[in-house]
């Protein structure tokens, strides 16, 4: 499902879904006039997506540190070859983000991702010589209308 920002929608990648509940308007802080509508999810909601993620982070556990690196090099090229103009624009209306700062904030998402290819790639050259390993423990979500954070 494509984007509808008229119609409540939450994401989980790399799909936007419905929600069963009603959505909220979303303002532009500036002109005080609706741009869009934020949906709310739905407690099994968020199970679904719970599940969809920890089945993803599965996935990226059995991968070995070079196919982890070439992903995120992969991302990080696809991140810097985008034109952000479109997510700066969202920026600015949804938080009244100066434009010029949104496109910075955005210019370095990905070097964190390079960052962290390089933390994969020598993570891996130097298990010869020593063993670590660095799992995710579990997925974490929190939500101000539940009365305590999910842990999966």
């Amino acid at each position: 499902m494509q984007l509808d920002t008229q119609a409540p929608t939450y994401f989980v990648a790399p799909n936007f879904y419905p929600t069963q509940n009603a959505g909220y308007d979303v303002e532009d802080p500036a002109k005080l006039t609706k741009v869009g509508v934020r949906g709310e999810v739905t407690v099994d909601e968020i199970d679904s997506a719970l599940s969809l993620v920890n089945s993803a982070q599965t996935q990226w556990k059995i991968l070995d540190a070079k196919s982890r690196a070439t992903a995120l090099r992969t991302l990080a090229n696809r991140i810097e070859n985008m034109d952000l103009t479109d997510c700066a624009i969202l920026m600015n209306r949804e938080m009244d983000k100066p434009y010029p700062e949104a496109i910075g904030e955005l210019a370095n998402c990905a070097p964190i991702f390079r960052y962290y290819a390089e933390m994969a790639h020598y993570a891996d050259s130097i298990t010869s010589i020593s063993y670590a390993t660095r799992d995710a423990l579990a997925v974490f979500y929190a939500n101000e209308s539940l009365p305590e954070p999910h842990l999966a």
